[in-house]
């Protein structure tokens, strides 16, 4: 009888060789297991039984666990291991398998990645019990899984489950799971839990945490429920008895059938609910009951993320905002290699994470935009209807979505499946020619690299207009000819981020995921600095970062590498800010390099190695922001702002001006009495610009008998009562000066605007201060607006107008012609550029408001008026009344549109003042002389270069503008007493006749 048994087993595993793998379609196995387990040598055991299929081979996957017996129809084998796996087929009537087995899962063992998630999540300690794969031998089919374990009685478990029921034995609680669905292996979890649960229908909702904590157990429940209606509208009904939302007490974040665990840290921070809870709920429909058949690629993450994360963001207006950050860390972490859709089985690390994820929320995002919402969101229905319980592929969806758009979508998934690269588009080429009822305009859409078949959304701003169209591109190049009815200033690609992409330099900012995903990034560092910031140096190194010593860092380093610096250099004055680290936590912050396109410069000041291995963690999922402060009570994020879209300005045609129809400001006057506000656009330092200014108020209030008020961009607001003081008499020009800190504040020569002045005091005109305080503006200008404090923000407007994208770019344009300034970031100079207009805008409206009955003439720079854009469009949207611009020239260009009138006006020489002829800069002793001016004043007094003056007529000096003030008051041919240290001695010397 043992021999006849023996053979029929040899008979079986020889017809294993050539039989085929059981198919899914088949009726699933159904396993029983049953376990039980030692806590304090982290040890379980178990029993797994099934009746095999007759004649077909079932492979089982061992995972973590050791066999301590088989047996197969009662009698006891050998399986032949093979690669941690070993098959079985059965024959006859008694096709029962039972596999007894043995694991041991030590907490200690838990290997977690660098961003502090855990790799491998199992887990068994007198703690609580974590069971998430390779816990028991496995069927590779889906099965129908009937659980059984024993528990301590302070331990409540959960796992997937219709049903759970519970008996108290002397030994602990006995669990017993009922789940009738088929299902990939199911987890098993058990700690001393607290349990909230509510039903929803049919479906009971739970949520397990480790700690009594009703308001958490309160928020998850409703939001779980939330998701669960939104949901089930969307696709389907939930298609489980119950869903148990589980703290773990490691960092994971999982979905099984009925059960999402989440790590214990993650659920508690503020956005998890808005965030990462919806992603895993909707996987309880797409993966989790709908499963991946992954031999042909892991079609659930990136269409979870789209219906999940990107359908948040969509509802909070920010989805393009979202679909940017996805595009940014692909580039960051995918590169030029990239990786194909079809060849992603799940995250394994951040180049598979950006392909799964990224890359597919994207392409199903381009599919909804294809198919329309309601087709796309039936295909997706009809989808899960049809595979309910079964492993779906690539291929079904694509099938399902056909189906219901009635499109053949073969080529659309091939493109965007099988090819490892993204596009790289770019315009090029564009070109504005007049036509009878408007203009043309050509431009070229170019593909570098692979070609693709794409529709292109374009968008064509003009003055006060835009124009939205959709290019199918099929070509390396395309030539497009747009008809427009207005001139058009800017073009825009992708304007809201709709395509699967390679983003131009202009749209992809400098933040933290291109650090991380740099390779070869040169590290810039001491050996102190090294060990301080070691966890980073050696994520760094293990992508190829290399370690250059600060005393070999060459030009060539700077022109063709990402940089890192670990503590402040020469190289990187005025790039960065270090005053608000002060020595305290970890401070972060990434720039464009301002020696090469296309890199970075990073600067990391950390407090010590503590601080760093303590927010690691942290900082790898920060990688969107581009400034980073934490520790010591601090939390500064700021995230790195770009335009939307690439952008191309546009070339336009030679403006001519008929100069038989030329007129003058006297023929013009008229027509600015008509209005509310006249802006006078100047040139600070032009003389001639200013007599016209006065020139036009003179008019005003004597010929067309107006109440005038005149605006100046030249003083601020807090010192409007100095100004009154002046213009009523009260106080003189001197003291007038010092009080306003005028040369401190504003700089250019008093003489430029005192006549004005002088009419505004003769007429009893009020003049207004229309700026905001100096620091305000600059801080914005160095920092951004996040960075004022909350008495600062008194200053801000509340409705600050970001969206005119053709100012924006003018504004850029201006920007990239002046580098020598200490402000280094486009995107903090705009903040403050906007934050001026706006305060300036709300300074003319009130008065306007408060004197009804008045018109204002506002002095400012040029700049603030040309094109509406600055300052008239914001009085306007606050205040509907009449303006006139004046721009005075300068030779700039003239373009239409740049304002009402340009004025011409002939030069004029400002009165002289008199001038010590040096060249100063500010110390902390006072005044340091960097050099003389041959036959000056102060050569001839015998003043040199490295003196210091300390005081002038008796009056301390500790600035340029002190000096000034002073100077300010004398006359050609006067004298000034100059005291001055000279090495360590001080002097007086008179200098003049000046």
């Amino acid at each position: 009888m043992a021999s006849r048994y023996l053979f029929l087993i040899l008979i079986l595993w020889l017809v294993s060789f050539f039989s085929p793998v059981w198919a899914q379609e088949d009726q699933p196995l159904e396993i029983n297991l049953s376990v039980k387990f030692n806590l304090k040598e982290h040890v379980l055991r178990g029993t797994m039984t099934t009746n095999l299929p007759n004649g077909k081979v079932v492979w089982f996957d061992l995972g973590q666990v050791v066999l301590r017996s088989v047996s197969l129809a009662g009698k006891a084998f050998e399986p032949e291991i093979e690669g941690n796996a070993f098959r079985v087929m059965a024959l006859g009537h008694n096709r029962r398998l039972k596999i007894n087995f043995v694991a041991r899962f030590d907490p200690r063992q838990i290997r977690l990645s660098q961003g502090g998630e855990a790799l491998s999540a199992n887990a068994i300690s007198p703690k609580g019990i974590l069971l998430t794969g390779g816990w028991f031998p496995a069927p590779r089919a889906l099965a129908i899984y009937r659980l059984t374990a024993l528990v301590p009685h302070k331990f409540r478990a959960v796992a997937p489950a219709d049903e759970i029921k519970v008996k108290r034995k002397k030994r602990g609680r006995f669990y017993r799971f009922r789940f009738e669905h088929p299902s990939e292996p199911p987890p098993l979890v058990a700690g001393p839990y607290h349990i909230a649960d509510r039903n929803e229908g049919q479906t009971t909702v739970a949520v397990y945490t480790l700690s009594e904590d009703p308001s958490l157990a309160v928020l998850y429940l409703e939001k779980t429920i939330a998701y669960l209606r939104y949901y089930s509208e969307e696709i389907g009904p939930f298609p489980y008895q119950r869903l148990a939302v589980v703290e773990s007490p490691y960092e994971v974040g999982y979905s099984f059938p009925g059960v999402i665990l989440l790590g214990r840290r993650v659920m508690r921070l503020p956005f998890i609910p808005e965030t990462s809870l919806p992603h895993e709920v909707l996987h309880q429909w797409l993966g989790c009951s709908v499963f991946v058949d992954e031999t042909s690629g892991n079609w659930s993450e990136g269409l979870t993320s789209y219906l999940a994360d990107h359908a948040m963001a969509e509802k909070k207006g920010e989805a393009a905002a979202y679909r940017h950050r996805l595009l940014v860390e692909y580039q960051s972490f995918a590169g030029e290699e990239g990786g194909a859709l079809k060849d992603f089985k799940g995250r394994y690390d951040r180049l598979s994470k950006v392909i799964g994820y990224n890359k597919g929320a994207m392409f199903f995002h381009m599919l909804r935009r294809r198919l329309g919402e309601e087709t796309f969101l039936e295909g997706i229905r009809r989808f899960w209807e049809g595979n309910l319980f079964r492993r779906a592929s690539w291929d079904d969806l694509r099938e399902a979505l056909s189906e219901v758009s009635g499109q053949d979508l073969s080529a659309f998934f091939g493109q965007w499946l099988e090819s490892r690269m993204v596009p790289r588009i770019k315009l090029s080429g564009a070109l504005v020619t007049p036509k009878d009822s408007g203009f043309v305009l050509t431009f070229s859409i170019i593909q570098e690299g692979p070609i693709f078949r794409l529709r292109v959304p374009l968008k064509v701003l003009t003055e006060g207009e835009e124009e939205t169209m959709l290019v199918d591109l099929t070509e390396r190049r395309q030539v497009v000819n747009v008809d427009l009815t207005a001139k058009p200033r800017l073009l825009i690609l992708d304007p809201d981020y709709d395509l699967l992409r390679y983003l131009a330099d202009d749209e992809y900012p400098a933040c933290l995921w291109r650090l991380l995903g740099a390779k070869g990034v040169g590290i810039v560092a001491l050996a102190e600095d090294l060990e301080k910031a070691r966890p980073l140096v050696d994520y760094l190194l293990d992508r190829g970062a290399v370690i250059i010593a600060p005393q070999r860092l060459t030009e060539f380093d700077l022109e063709t590498m990402d940089l890192l610096f670990l503590r402040p250099q020469a190289a990187l004055k005025g790039l960065f800010d270090t005053d608000v680290w002060a020595g305290h936590g970890l401070y972060l912050k990434i720039r464009k390099s301002p020696w090469s396109s296309g890199h970075f410069v990073a600067l990391l000041l950390t407090e010590s190695l503590e601080t760093t291995r303590r927010l690691f963690p942290r900082l790898m999922h920060l990688g969107r922001y581009q400034e980073i402060h934490l520790g010591a009570g601090k939390r500064l994020l700021k995230e790195a702002s770009v335009g939307k879209g690439h952008r191309l300005e546009l070339v336009q045609e030679v403006p001519a001006v008929d100069i038989s129809r030329l007129t003058s400001l006297s023929d013009i006057l008229p027509r600015l009495a008509r209005n509310r506000v006249v802006y006078l656009g100047e040139q600070h330092d032009e003389y001639a610009h200013h007599l016209t200014q006065l020139e036009v108020i003179r008019a005003l209030v004597e010929q067309f008998g107006l109440k005038v008020a005149v605006g100046m961009e030249m003083f601020q607001q807090p010192y409007q009562k100095v100004l009154d003081d002046y213009l009523a008499g009260r106080i003189d020009e001197l003291t007038f000066l010092k009080k306003t800190e005028y040369f401190k504040r504003w700089g250019m020569d008093f003489r430029l605007y005192k006549p004005i002045l002088d009419y505004a005091r003769e007429k009893r005109l009020p003049v207004v201060a229309l700026n905001i305080p100096k620091e305000i503006s600059e801080k914005v200008a160095r920092q951004g607006l996040e960075a004022l404090s909350p008495e600062e923000r008194v200053w801000v407007p509340e409705d600050l107008d970001f969206s005119n994208e053709v100012y924006r770019a003018r504004l850029k344009k201006v920007f990239e012609q002046h580098p020598e300034g200490d402000v280094k970031d486009f995107e903090t100079f705009y903040q403050s550029q906007i934050l001026w207009d706006e305060a300036m805008a709300l300074a003319i409206v009130r008065y306007l408001k408060e004197h009804p009955d008045e018109v204002m003439a506002v002095i400012v720079g040029k700049g603030h008026v040309m094109y509406s854009a600055g300052i008239p469009d914001r009085v306007w949207r606050r205040l509907k009344v009449p303006y006139t611009i004046l721009v005075m020239s300068s030779g700039e260009r003239l373009e239409p549109g740049v304002a009402d009138y340009v004025l011409y006006p002939a030069p004029a020489k400002a009165p002289a003042g008199v001038k010590l002829g040096v060249f100063l800069k500010e110390t902390t002793k006072g005044l340091e002389i960097k050099g003389v001016a041959k036959e000056s004043p102060a050569e001839k007094a015998g003043l040199k270069k490295e003196d210091i003056i300390v005081a002038a007529d008796g009056q301390p000096v500790k600035t340029v503008a002190d000096l000034r003030l002073i100077l300010y008051g004398k006359k050609k041919g006067d004298k000034v007493e100059i005291e001055i240290l000279r090495g360590q001695k001080k002097e007086r010397v008179t200098v003049g006749p000046l």
